[in-house]
């Protein structure tokens, strides 16, 4: 052999040598949380295969093949081609998918992994990824009789690796076999599981690979507050589908807590500051009224109970002779058209921004509205309408802030934003606004508890009532054997009522699945639902009622403010919403005499004394639920009758809707006249 042959043999070991120490130095750099190649990223049962995908990423190398493993044992491999343009030595990142026999797939769950082999020879493990094969599902469209009563799903999120920002993990997937699927259990390491909104998430997929039309409403959905725990921490999050017949893990995900929030540098805060200067100026040319200026801020002025709050409110208030009153909305509804014929200007926004700089640009032209209709108070209605407090401040003004958002922070800004959620300028913003409101009022004691401590002195909880001048006179004015007629019901029917914007946190699709569970014990029980839209949960909640066979014994009715001939054609009344403050609807059904039955969650149980008051059941769970609803169904007679005269009379003597309106009229007016009265000093002068 010639020497350069042996000389270029030399190179290519050396070489070699030093590429793999390279990637053994790089592979004990990616051991560390979050860090890997590449992963398994997805896992299904399709066509009797098991089909595997995921990514892979070399740098300066690239992989040939993936071996597939099940519980570290190789159970298939795929060959991978360089991607398009690919020289052999720049990096680059792989998709793969392998499809292997399920002859070495148990049923149950697994650890489903790839071992990425690249030119060098080195073999890298990619991100595994927990799955559960259900036994009794082979293929595609088996026949539902085929399947396992054990409910069986997945995880579609959170990916194994790093968490979404915003002290939250999002928690969604799906589980099929809703019929017999009672509840979705979430655990955090060794935390207490919490309990996942089912039933919320319409999911074709699903129904297409079970062939049963009764899963379309198979997704789930919670948010995990992590708040507490530091940036980089390892955690495990877990789901379970609890049934009947058992309880079914529906996938592990091993997840690391990503960062709350980008901070901002230095020039970013000294160009919103600079902002803020021109927005004080603008404030500084305000003219103080004679009497009271009000501006009202708002999310939405539709229907729904935070809307009705505020709409007694303020016909109480302009109602005064030395008040004036601007609105300002961020969505525009019905109720727009009594405050314009009562005088009162509106000014429809959208969305209040959630970034820094059009945040405080929207600041800036609210400031202008306040300075131009000379308000000296702001009332702030809903938690994500805090810029209003914002505005106050900005203008030195007195303000009170009425929360009815029964979540903690970081859920609630998850619900309002989503994934884009608040940035780190508008959270600090948010946090002075809940801290510099002159006064924080709340519907229900438990509510005030979650946001402020007992001995704020700003924190006041007034109690919501209702106008029972209106529910005596429908009482006494609409004839119910007529209305019953006219709807289509017997004397001998037994009438539910649900009253509440059909959307998931009200539970409407868990309610359905629970009546199913009780509709063939009794045969003259009838569910109406008050309050469907055009939106995809309706029509999926729809859907569900006909695949149930139940077209004939629950009915929809379209979103209406015309809700009192149903109180009173109604037996009952059922609310298992997931997160509530103290819902106006429960008052009015216990003004209307009606046996209410309600999930024990934020201030409910303020109001409703189980076997006292009315009857309460644990939120998220159908099983639950189904026992609740049998219990309501079988009350005895008398029972029945004492429980709604002890409801009927607690609202009745403490619920009308003249005590919190004249309560917040004085509230409002005296902060306009002495901003730094005592809130609850300005309630007890009544």
């Amino acid at each position: 052999m010639r020497w350069d042959d042996h000389a270029r043999r030399l190179r290519n070991a050396s070489s070699r040598l030093g590429t793999n120490a390279r990637r053994a130095v790089q592979a004990v750099k990616r051991a560390g949380p979050g860090h890997s190649p590449g992963m398994v990223a997805e896992a299904a049962i399709a066509n009797g295969e098991l089909v595997v995908t995921g990514h892979v990423h070399l740098p300066g190398d690239r992989f040939t093949s993936v071996v597939v493993t099940v519980d570290g044992a190789a159970v298939g491999a795929v060959a991978l081609e360089p991607p398009p343009g690919h020289d052999g030595a720049a990096s680059s990142r792989t998709l793969w998918t392998a499809a292997v026999g399920l002859d070495g797939v148990p049923a149950g769950t697994m650890s489903i992994g790839a071992l990425a082999v690249g030119t060098s020879g080195l073999v890298e493990a990619l991100h595994p990824l927990t799955f559960t094969r259900p036994g009794a599902v082979p293929t595609r469209g088996t026949p539902r009789s085929a399947w396992s009563d054990v409910p069986v799903g997945r995880v579609d999120r959170p990916d194994d690796g790093w968490a979404e920002t915003g002290g939250v993990i999002e928690v969604a997937g799906w589980a099929a076999s809703v019929v017999t699927t009672d509840r979705i259990e979430v655990r955090l390491d060794d935390r207490p599981p919490e309990l996942a909104g089912p039933f919320c998430d319409g999911r074709a997929d699903v129904v297409e690979h079970t062939g049963d039309p009764r899963d379309l409403l198979s997704g789930y959905r919670h948010v995990l507050e992590i708040g507490d725990l530091p940036e980089g921490t390892a955690c495990t999050v877990r789901v379970d589908a609890v049934g009947p017949a058992g309880r079914s893990v529906l996938g592990t995900r091993h997840v690391v807590v990503g960062p709350v929030e980008e901070p901002l540098d230095g020039d970013d805060r000294a160009w919103l500051a600079r902002l803020a200067d021109r927005t004080r100026a603008i404030a500084e040319t305000r003219v103080p009224p004679h009497g009271t200026g009000l501006v009202a801020f708002t999310h939405d002025l539709g229907l729904g109970g935070a809307q009705l709050w505020l709409q007694e409110i303020l016909r109480r208030v302009v109602a005064e002779p030395d008040v004036t009153c601007t609105v300002v909305s961020q969505r525009d509804g019905h109720f727009r058209h009594e405050l314009e014929d009562a005088g009162v200007p509106v000014h429809i926004t959208g969305p209040f921004p959630h970034a820094s700089g059009a945040y405080e640009s929207r600041v800036r032209d609210l400031v202008e509205l306040v300075v131009s209709q000379q308000g000296n108070v702001v009332l702030a209605n809903t938690a994500i309408a805090f810029i209003g407090i914002d505005v106050a401040l900005r203008c030195g003004l007195p303000s009170v802030h009425a929360i009815h958002d029964h979540f903690s922070g970081n859920q609630l800004w998850h619900s309002a934003y989503g994934r884009s959620f608040l940035d780190p300028y508008v959270r600090e913003r948010r946090e002075a606004t809940l801290a510099g409101a002159s006064a924080v009022a709340f519907v229900a004691d438990a509510t005030r508890r979650l946001y402020l401590p007992d001995d704020d002195p700003r924190a006041v909880t007034v109690e919501y009532g209702i106008p029972m001048a209106d529910v005596l006179r429908h009482r006494a004015g609409l004839d119910r054997a007529k209305l019953r007629s006219a709807h289509g019901f017997g004397p001998e029917d037994r009438v539910l009522v649900n009253v509440a914007r059909v959307e998931p946190r009200k539970a409407q699709a868990a309610l359905v699945l629970a009546f199913a569970r009780v509709a063939d014990a009794h045969r003259d029980a009838q569910l109406v639902i008050v309050g469907a839209d055009g939106d995809h949960y309706s029509r999926t909640v729809r859907h569900l009622v006909h695949a149930l066979g139940l077209d004939h014994r629950v009915r929809m009715v379209p979103l209406t403010g015309d809700v009192e001939p149903w109180y009173v054609m109604a037996d009952g009344f059922v609310l298992p919403s997931d997160s509530e403050s103290l819902p106006r609807t429960i008052i009015e059904a216990m003004a209307y005499e009606l046996p209410v039955l309600a999930s024990d969650v934020g201030g409910v149980s303020e109001l409703v004394h189980d076997g006292e008051t009315g009857l309460l059941v644990g939120p998220r769970d159908v099983a639950a639920l189904a026992a609740a609803l049998q219990r309501l169904l079988t009350l005895r007679p008398e029972h029945r009758r004492a429980m709604v005269d002890r409801a009927a009379a607690s609202v009745r003597d403490r619920r009308d809707v003249g005590g919190y309106t004249a309560a917040f009229s004085r509230l409002l007016r005296g902060l306009a006249k002495n901003p730094g009265a005592s809130p609850r000093g300005l309630l007890d002068e009544g």
